[in-house]
């Protein structure tokens, strides 16, 4: 099993409109809401990834393997609720030993698969050295293409199968108990099915949830 340990840097550099600020807890959404956050969680993540979307994650020029993308990928997601909320998602484990089938009816299925293939549960591994599962997958689902991402409500796993980084904040967001707007034509919030790939904030209502849930783990 490929096995991948890492510890991620909090050095890194914010575009704040035309200009870069280091090592500075905000972030200015493309709209002008600045986030800032006094909270320090850290999430315990596995993250397992299977043969398409590590044959995705390779085939970029700009990154010399598939595990630095497939990090890029997951740090972008978790980058407005370090920044709102102070939740640090960090990769404990990083697995690519995952073989998922070819050719699955829907997402759900290869969901199941997943999670079936590192052992876990809804209470999450047995051994609670991880608090959350997240799964990167690159297959498309025959009965469910327009599906890019499920995941429990208040549970503690989610599956993505889209490099966009809102497909994952918003799955993320599910697991602190965060509904899906639908339509939400008049909600800018990342649980919008409207806007909700193109923005990375929450409406008032998502944010309450979310803080009243900071320490689930």
């Amino acid at each position: 099993m490929e096995n991948f340990t890492t510890s991620i840097a909090s050095s890194y550099y914010t575009a704040l409109t035309t200009r870069f600020y280091k090592n500075e807890t905000v972030y200015l959404l493309w709209y002008g809401e600045v986030y800032t956050s006094d909270h320090n969680k850290k999430v315990k993540c596995y993250l397992v990834v299977d043969e398409e979307f590590r044959t995705m994650a390779g085939n970029n020029p700009q990154w010399p393997d598939w595990q630095s993308r497939t990090i890029i990928i997951f740090e972008n997601m978790d980058d407005p609720f370090e920044q709102k909320f102070g939740i640090d998602w960090q990769i404990s484990r990083l697995d690519g030993s995952w073989e998922s089938p070819n050719y699955p009816d829907n997402i759900y299925d290869l969901w199941e698969d997943a999670k079936k293939h590192v052992g876990w549960d809804w209470w999450g591994n047995t051994d609670g050295e991880y608090e959350a599962l997240a799964v990167f997958t690159g297959q498309l689902c025959l009965d469910t293409p327009s599906i890019l991402g499920v995941a429990e409500l208040n549970g503690n796993d989610f599956i993505v199968r889209d490099f966009n980084s809102c497909a994952g904040q918003h799955e993320m967001s599910h697991l602190y108990g965060c509904y899906d707007h639908d339509p939400g034509l008049w909600t800018w919030c990342v649980m919008s099915y409207t806007w909700g790939y193109y923005v990375r904030s929450w409406c008032e209502t998502c944010t309450d949830i979310i803080n009243n849930n900071l320490y689930k783990w």
